[in-house]
């Protein structure tokens, strides 16, 4: 299929080396980390400077820099560790540019990351980088999404849950002591986070209506 694309140069011998570079990048088949950087070279030989581009790290911070307000603390610290993982599996690659990153980078972060963790742990990873590809490719700072056809792993570690029996929540209140006593209690009767239950005052109970009241900070919904 014939294409026809501009140059963008008056200058003959200019053009005609760009026209030879788009033939051979066309005629190999290059992939898009290529194709950009013979058009960034080119560009550093015509124009006489660099093709601004965006460092893995530099993006990966502004970018959990803008989510920050949207998410919980701890939504933005669970973030920022995945983050700073994925940082250091790159190595020197996390300071080139973005588009450099590969599916096999990201399928790679993920297999060690099972050596270790849980694979729910792991595929929360997965999906955080997912959101992070999707968010440059959305800001146009890559064509190809490298995370996208990137899967997450089998529930190895899947496990039926079931409720503490009445003699077993007997058994945990003979050993706690008094703070952690209300903690269970409230849990139990309330159904709510125990990060919720821990930071509970006075100024949430209220004993004339026998009511709980309390703003949840994970959803912020009122309760």
């Amino acid at each position: 299929r014939r294409l026809k694309r501009s140059t963008a140069s008056s200058n003959r011998k200019q053009a005609q080396k760009i026209a030879d570079e788009y033939e051979e990048a066309a005629r190999k088949r290059r992939t898009a980390l290529q194709t950009r950087r013979v058009l960034a070279a080119l560009h550093r030989e015509i124009v006489g400077d660099d093709v601004s581009h965006t460092s893995v790290r530099a993006f990966v911070d502004s970018w959990i820099e803008r989510k920050v307000p949207e998410i919980a603390p701890s939504t933005a610290s669970f973030y920022r560790n995945v983050a700073d993982k994925f940082l250091t599996f790159l190595g020197d690659a996390a300071d080139r540019d973005l588009i450099e990153v590969t599916r096999d980078h990201i399928t790679h972060f993920r297999n060690e990351e099972a050596k270790r963790l849980a694979s729910r742990t792991v595929n929360h990873e997965v999906k955080l980088l997912r959101m992070l590809f999707r968010a440059a490719r959305r800001d146009a700072l890559i064509t190809d999404d490298p995370a996208e056809f990137v899967k997450t792993i089998r529930n190895r570690d899947s496990k039926e849950r079931r409720p503490f029996s009445m003699d077993q929540l007997r058994a945990i209140l003979s050993v706690a002591d008094k703070e952690w006593q209300s903690m269970i209690l409230f849990g139990l009767y309330t159904g709510q986070r125990l990060s919720d239950i821990a930071t509970l005052t006075w100024a949430n109970v209220d004993l004339e209506r026998n009511e709980l009241r309390l703003v949840t900070r994970k959803t912020r919904k009122r309760l």
